[in-house]
Formats: structure tokens, C-alpha cells, sequence
């Protein structure tokens, strides 16, 4: 009876080292994005009437009002910048724009080379992403090419912020793609020409002229 007992007591002292665990790798692990999304998920599976088969939320009440598809494609292009900088990827674009240029290029060359970079990366993944990946690289870069790094970040703040080519870069530009009104071609076309303007005739200029005498680098 003993040895029973003893062996009860072994095994209910195992399962509460497992649960306390367990526990813990909720509260360490478990993020509050995946804890909203389990919640809205079991909206699908909880019963208000078990004899009509219904559920708290209906798919269609789900899918009613709300655009999934210019959603997940902003989603994705965040996520796509996030991994970009987890996997190293950032870091092989940047050591291939700074071999491309060349030894020690030229000052407004090294800042219109970043400023266009970080545009078109604005383009596909998010303006956050664009400045958080392209930014770190470039000041690194201009530190040690002897360059103040203030101009090129201001650049490369201001061409992010230009992205109208995509539906993915901005939120705004996703409201007026999910409108239906403006097809991906026409914006597009109009985009291309507002970024064309917008970082050779502003942003660049703007840095060069502007940025730098204030800042007197």
C-alpha cells in the first residue's frame, strides 16, 4: 500500500511539473496576436443554438463587409519585411548596393543610390519595413565611407514615404485598391510617375540643398 501511494503521489507531482510548464510556456510564449486570433477563431465554434446548428458567428457574417484579401496582402508585406531583416536578406541587398557603387562613390550618389533602394523596397513590403532595413544599412555604410549619415536618412525617410505604385505599401493606398474604382494598372502607371517626381525632383534635391546646409554636413 505504501509503494501505491507513493507511486500515486510520484505520478500526481509529475503532471503538476507538467502543467506548471506548460503554464509557463503560455505566459512566456504565447503572443497577444495569437491569443485575438484563437479568440476570434472559436467565434466559428461556439454554439448559441445547438439544434439549429448555430454558431456565435456565421461565416458569412465574417466575410460580410470587410476586405480579407487587401488585408492579408498588407499583412504580407510586412511579414515578407520582418523576414527580410531575420534572415539576413537585408544585409546581402545592402553589401550588393554598396559593391555595385563601387570603392568611394560620390556623396550625391551614395544618397540618391539608397533613396531609390528604399523606394522601391517601400513598394512591396511597407514604409516601416523599407526605412527599418534600408536605414540601418545605409548609415552604417556612409560612417564608414567617411559621409555624414544625416542626409542619406532624411532621404531615405522622405523617398519611403513616396510609395503609390502598390496597394501593399501604405494603408491609404489599400483603401483606394480595395475600393474597386482604381485597378492595380492604373495605379501602377500614376504611382510610377509620382515616385519618378517625387524622389528626383524633391527628395534628393531636398537633401542635398536643404538638408544639408541646415545641418551644415
Amino acid at each position: 500500500m505504501t509503494t501505491d501511494k507513493n507511486i500515486h503521489h510520484d505520478n500526481n507531482g509529475g503532471i503538476r511539473r507538467e502543467l506548471d510548464a506548460f503554464v509557463s510556456w503560455l505566459v512566456n510564449e504565447f503572443k497577444v496576436s495569437i491569443a485575438a486570433m484563437v479568440g476570434g477563431l472559436l467565434l466559428f465554434f461556439l454554439p448559441v443554438d445547438l439544434k439549429k446548428g448555430k454558431m456565435t458567428l456565421s461565416w458569412q457574417e465574417g466575410m460580410a463587409g470587410i476586405d480579407w484579401g487587401t488585408l492579408l496582402l498588407f499583412g504580407g508585406g510586412l511579414a515578407m519585411g520582418g523576414l527580410m531583416y531575420s534572415t539576413g536578406l537585408s544585409d546581402w541587398i545592402g553589401n550588393g548596393i554598396k559593391s555595385a557603387m563601387g570603392g568611394t562613390p560620390l556623396e550625391y550618389v551614395f544618397i540618391a543610390v539608397f533613396c531609390v533602394s528604399a523606394l522601391l523596397l517601400a513598394e512591396f513590403t511597407s514604409h516601416t519595413a523599407a526605412v527599418n532595413l534600408i536605414g540601418t544599412i545605409s548609415i552604417g555604410t556612409a560612417v564608414s565611407l567617411g559621409f555624414s549619415p544625416i542626409p542619406v536618412a532624411v532621404g531615405i525617410a522622405l523617398a519611403s514615404s513616396l510609395g503609390f505604385m502598390m496597394p501593399v505599401s501604405t494603408p491609404p493606398n489599400a483603401i483606394v485598391y480595395a475600393s474597386g474604382y482604381v485597378p492595380i494598372t492604373k495605379m501602377f502607371r500614376s504611382g510610377f510617375i509620382i515616385d519618378v517626381i517625387g524622389v528626383f525632383c524633391i527628395t534628393i534635391p531636398l537633401v542635398l540643398v536643404i538638408v544639408k546646409a541646415v545641418m551644415g554636413v
